[in-house]
């Protein structure tokens, strides 16, 4: 009788483990991409008036999925222009460009993120993560605007759910491989020599 309860015992406690590892809870990740960009000089010294705006429609990333993967969510921990501005502001210093907090510049930069996702595929247990980032730039000086868009999705198997900087660096990779795309656009580069 006394093995029958043990027994019970490791097969409750083993159950219980097993439900608890796939069950994920929510995370908040900094927002902090990393843009590398042509050290070409191509700014001489002209001042930029950069902006940035979130123009996500919704403020999650997204669900890191397994077996609760709608309360699962993953989150920015808090405004994610913040970080984006000072990896395009870095860059654009790089290229020979000095930033201005606003107009009057020898060139206006508007860059927006129109989406950072994430999903956690697999369920009970996740297998895969999907990130994808779209930002757009509208430029304009002189008169005359330029506008492009950039996109990246990447996707990336896992053993187990990533954990909270596991997530935080492939969300910040995937935004800055987008902004990289966005800021070495030839039209740009054209646009803002």
């Amino acid at each position: 009788m006394r093995r029958s309860t043990a027994g019970r015992f490791l097969l409750l406690l083993a159950v219980c483990g097993l439900t608890g590892a796939c069950a994920l809870s929510p995370q908040t990740v900094d927002i902090a991409p990393s843009i590398s960009v042509n050290p070409e000089p191509i700014g001489r010294g002209r001042w930029v008036a950069l902006s940035v705006a979130d123009a996500r429609a919704h403020p999650e990333l997204g669900t890191r999925g397994g077996v609760y993967g709608d309360t699962a969510t993953l989150t920015p921990s808090g405004d994610i222009t913040a970080g984006v501005r000072k990896a395009v502001a870095e860059a654009l210093v790089t290229e020979g460009f000095k930033i201005a907090d606003a107009p009057p510049a020898d060139l206006n930069l508007r860059i927006e993120v129109n989406d950072l996702g994430y999903a956690g595929k697999g369920s009970p247990v996740v297998r895969k993560v999907e990130t994808s980032a779209k930002v757009s730039v509208i430029a304009s000086r002189d008169g005359r605007q330029y506008t492009s868009h950039a996109g990246v999705t990447q996707t990336k198997e896992v053993l187990e759910a990533p954990d909270v900087g596991e997530n935080q660096a492939l969300i910040n990779a995937t935004l800055s491989r987008a902004l990289e795309k966005l800021l070495n656009d030839p039209g740009l580069a054209d646009f803002i020599r």
